[in-house]
């Protein structure tokens, strides 16, 4: 049965502001400035906590414009950069995404467009690099047909099990006259960049569709979320967007659509979405109401058959639409969202049973509101939520936008901030992008594009440890783990310790299981691996006089 719970009182009754006193400095930042308008698009991190940052960049070595791969080691040293280029002056290039997978590789999506309007093949197009910065293989996905035109959509490219998942949107010789757009998913091979399916979603009402965000499970089921125009009046006239979430399986059959259109059926759109081990959906959206400045976000929890299992509901103030609302889940099986408005960026925890909100916090910088905006959130394994964006400082000239990072406890608590003005209080260009959560190092990442007191546009890297660990980290001397690589059965060797905690991650930070070995008086413990795909693991060790973090291979 749907539940719909409203959050408006709720926020009332259970929701506090704090104001911030703890304030963090990056343990390193490293500034890429190549020319004078270079910005970030993606980030990706390694369990070795080596990052690959994607940017394009323009009017570089004569051309009007490139993109730019950016390796770092794990102490914000450049290990090598490299360079992409237009096949000619009649292309521009556009950075989208980047992630890797348990071998090291790295995978960067981005567009090339056509210059002119008299022609418009417009295509998404990977690369695949090795560690060493090698190119292993190169592949346009679109077919080059006049008026074919896709665009993949920013930050969103998913390794799973060997294959690559995206989405973006399509027009083509059959829809250009229309300008109505479809929605397209790709499955891709990772080991050559073949394309395993490419579907078209193209909704009931044949009307414009564009999809925005995506989860995909180790069964490589597909879930998206994203805008879809509603009926047709007389004259083929549509009525204004829906958000929609939908549901493939395996191989690519859709499964479920699910429609969600606003009071005032106005502008409507789904925006970010996550899934849960169970194949449970939460999807985060933002509906129009009928006054033209009232948003509603309403957060959904849809079943692994796509049926509605609750629903909440909380009117925002916010005079424009936040075109990032992430939502994760936590590592109680509760979710976490973030959205911004009036009162600054709020971050609301709801139950996973039933919707209910259990605590919302938020943070408005010298109180300008709406000039406090998130942009991304991660989770760690102790349910630390981490959002990175803008904020503004309160200086009397110029608009002194800063860079702005957030940690929060699994309650909500503020732990810290980090604010970093790369110019002075008068650049307005400061913004944090995307935040990485690596088990490896317990450290967050975060890329972004800043602004030099010149006004010139560079991006930049910060990496943020944990300030204060209670217990020492011990030496790699200290521990033996073998065989390594293993087959099935991961033999370690640790000092005594009590209460022991184990847990393991997957290459992109995600958690595989976690549990509490039985004590043994000689340290040594035996983990089973055999059910788990070969690749590169992060095991985590936490006891009461130590913790220690190890790579793992399964072969």
């Amino acid at each position: 049965m749907k539940k719909v719970i409203l959050l408006a009182t709720a926020l009332l009754l259970t929701s506090k502001t704090i104001t911030a006193q703890t304030s963090r400095t990056p343990d390193w930042t490293h500034n890429i400035d190549i020319t004078n308008s270079d910005q970030a698009t993606d980030i990706w991190v390694n369990p070795e906590g080596e990052t690959y940052a994607f940017a394009r960049i323009v009017n570089y070595n004569g051309q009007l414009d490139a993109l730019v791969i950016t390796k770092t080691n794990n102490q914000g040293q450049e290990v090598w950069r490299r360079f992409l280029y237009a096949v000619s002056a009649d292309w521009q290039l556009f950075a989208n995404a980047v992630t890797g997978d348990e071998n090291g590789n790295v995978y960067f999506m981005y567009n090339e467009k056509t210059r002119y309007t008299d022609s418009n093949r417009n295509r998404i197009a990977i690369r695949k690099y090795s560690p060493a910065g090698d190119v292993i293989w190169s592949q346009y996905l679109t077919d080059s047909v006049e008026n074919r035109t896709e665009e993949a959509q920013r930050r969103v490219l998913e390794y799973k099990n060997g294959a690559l998942y995206l989405l973006g949107s399509m027009y083509d010789e059959n829809l250009w006259t229309t300008q109505d757009a479809d929605g397209i998913l790709y499955k891709v091979a990772a080991n050559n960049g073949s394309v395993i399916f490419r579907k078209v979603y193209n909704s009931q009402y044949s009307s414009d569709d564009m999809l925005k965000d995506i989860a995909v499970n180790d069964n490589g089921e597909i879930w998206a979320i994203g805008r879809s125009r509603g009926y047709a009046y007389s004259g083929n006239i549509y009525s204004n967007y829906d958000s929609v979430a939908l549901k493939w399986d395996a191989s690519g059959n859709l499964q479920w659509e699910r429609r969600l259109n606003g009071t005032g059926n106005a502008e409507d759109f789904g925006i970010n979405l996550t899934v849960d081990a169970a194949g449970n959906c939460y999807t985060s959206s933002q509906l129009k109401r009928l006054s033209i400045n009232a948003l509603q976000v309403v957060i959904e929890k849809l079943s692994p058959t796509g049926t509605v299992l609750w629903s909440t509901a909380s009117v925002s103030s916010s005079t424009g639409y936040t075109t990032k609302q992430p939502i994760k889940v936590l590592p109680n099986g509760n979710v976490v969202f973030a959205t911004s408005n009036a009162d600054g960026i709020n971050l609301i925890a709801l139950s996973a049973d039933n919707g209910a909100q259990l605590w919302a916090t938020n943070f408005n910088r010298n109180n300008l509101g709406a000039q406090n905006r998130q942009s991304d959130l991660a989770v760690d394994h102790n349910g630390n939520i981490y959002i990175t964006g803008s904020s503004r400082d309160n200086t009397p000239y110029g608009d002194g936008i800063d860079m702005t990072t957030l940690k929060y406890s699994a309650n909500g608590q503020f732990l810290w901030y980090s604010h970093i003005t790369f110019g002075n209080y008068a650049t307005a260009g400061d913004f944090g992008d995307v935040v990485k959560w690596n088990p490896a190092n317990e450290s967050v990442y975060v890329v972004g594009s800043v602004q030099d007191a010149n006004f010139n546009s560079n991006y930049l890297i910060a990496k943020y440890g944990e300030s204060a660990l209670d217990v020492p980290s011990l030496n790699q001397s200290q521990v033996h783990l073998y065989p390594n690589p293993t087959r099935d059965l991961l033999n370690i060797k640790l000092p005594s310790s009590e209460n022991l905690a184990f847990a393991l991650y997957d290459v992109n930070g995600r958690l595989i299981r976690q549990w509490q070995p039985d004590q043994q008086a000689d340290g040594h413990h035996q983990i089973d691996l055999s059910d788990l795909i070969h690749g590169v693991y992060v095991l985590k060790v936490n006891a009461n006089d130590y913790n220690f973090s190890h790579k793992v291979i399964k072969s």
